[in-house]
């Protein structure tokens, strides 16, 4: 079954996280797909055009091996990652590592309530502005994630600032440092 929602990839060897997380994050907003790191690579073929966000947990040492794709995906596009543990090697330079259960679980729900200049994640997928709902899978991170910036390739870079002209967004890319994008809020 292909997943079209928003989807929040959580990668945990024991059920217990997305369990966790299904109390603090109502369906309408993203759906919890959970899958320990030997099975991501086939996760990640049911999800559509690619998660939202990934959430991680290693739990009792050493963090196992993310598939290539999954972490090829995380260095190119503006996908949010959260970790508890110790993270697997090749986490892109955004990911963000938490030190207990309940950031992790905090910085998930903080995700889906970012709004920058009014700018909010719409239910199931995309993004409302006004009475707008705009789509826009590639924004949604960058949405999600204000302030903090992501390492982007320059081939998301181009897209995602068209789709802000395009859809006239209170929004422009930012770039606080070589390599790195974010948004920001333009002034009215």
């Amino acid at each position: 079954m292909d997943i079209v929602d928003r989807a929040i990839l959580v990668v945990d060897s024991r059920v217990d996280a997305v369990v966790g997380l299904r109390d603090r994050v109502p369906p309408e907003r993203a759906l919890l797909r959970r899958a320990p790191a030997a099975a991501v690579d086939a996760e990640l073929d049911t999800v559509r055009p690619f998660p939202f966000a990934v959430a991680g947990v290693t739990r009792g040492g050493e963090a196992a091996a993310l598939p290539p794709r999954l972490l090829a995906l995380l260095g190119s596009l503006p996908i949010p990652v959260v970790w508890w543990g110790e993270p697997p090697a090749g986490l892109p330079a955004h990911a963000h590592q938490v030190a207990s259960w309940s950031e992790l679980r905090g910085a998930v729900v903080a995700l889906l309530a970012c709004a920058p200049g009014g700018v909010t994640l719409a239910d199931h997928r995309g993004l409302v502005h006004g009475r707008r709902i705009i789509r826009s899978p590639a924004l949604e991170g960058l949405v999600a994630a204000h302030p903090q910036p992501f390492a982007l390739s320059r081939r998301v870079v181009a897209p995602a600032r068209a789709a802000l002209a395009r859809h006239g967004l209170p929004l422009r890319l930012s770039r606080p440092r070589a390599g790195w994008v974010g948004l920001e809020v333009v002034a009215p």
